[in-house]
């Protein structure tokens, strides 16, 4: 009897007790305090997306300090490899953005109808963005990148079909031009009105900066060997421009 009457006194104790301290801990959550808005941090922090872009960029490019070694044709064909096409995936967790960036160049011609030129240009890169100016509309993010550009120049007889004889004293030019460049820059992404859906949405980005090397002396490769050019180097204007259209999610 003595038993059942302590446990009908503490048993109502006990309860208030509880119910006291379920109702502090629903207050506190991951050490947040209870004057700050949870639903505030949760979405502007807890957001998470993809976009996947098609792009084309302007890079002023330079391939004038190798006069001496290369002809006046190649040269220019050279030059005229400064704009790239590509494709760009980012990922975006909060303000932070990482993106992938892989682009083609391409250029062919004939010269004096006995000589076919070919140009192939692959650009490779990691950037990162932070989002600072956030609008229904438009943002802004300011980024670093570092990207490799990598030009193949090409020279071969214009004819298909050669006599052995011809080949061997008109060997073919296969030449890869190899250089990193470190850009400092920002970008502008338009949110398209009629396409939005909360954080889906399509966008329209333009953007650009400055651009450095990010080592002095270019690497100069033929099929098998790693060639001198004798202090020649690619040079790049210092600016770069582009343009993208792609799909948020």
């Amino acid at each position: 009897m003595h038993l059942l009457k302590l446990i009908f006194v503490f048993l109502p104790i006990v309860s208030i007790g509880l119910g006291m301290n379920a109702q502090d801990t629903s207050s506190v959550r991951l050490g947040i305090p209870e004057w700050v808005d949870t639903e505030e941090i949760d979405e502007e922090y807890s957001l998470h997306s993809y976009d996947l872009n098609v792009f084309v960029e302007y890079h002023p490019v330079s391939f004038n300090s190798y006069r001496n070694q290369l002809q006046e044709f190649n040269i220019d064909m050279l030059n005229s490899a400064g704009f790239f096409f590509g494709i760009n995936f980012n990922y975006h967790y909060r303000n932070h953005i990482i993106g992938i960036d892989l682009g083609f160049a391409k250029e062919t011609d004939d010269y004096r109808d006995s000589l076919h030129l070919g140009l192939n240009g692959l650009m490779t890169g990691l950037t990162y963005g932070y989002t600072i100016i956030n609008r229904e509309k438009w943002e802004f993010s300011p980024m670093v990148s570092a990207r490799w550009f990598r030009y193949r120049l090409m020279n071969s007889n214009i004819d298909y079909d050669l006599d052995l004889i011809t080949h061997l004293e008109d060997r073919d030019l296969d030449l890869r031009f190899n250089q990193a460049v470190g850009s400092l820059g920002g970008k502008i992404n338009f949110k398209l009105p009629h396409y939005q859906d909360g954080i889906h949405h399509v966008n329209l980005t333009v953007y650009g900066g400055y651009q450095f090397k990010l080592h002095q002396k270019t690497l100069l490769f033929s099929r098998r060997n790693r060639l001198d050019a004798g202090g020649a180097t690619v040079k790049y204007d210092g600016w770069f421009i582009g343009m993208g259209f792609g799909y948020r999610f």
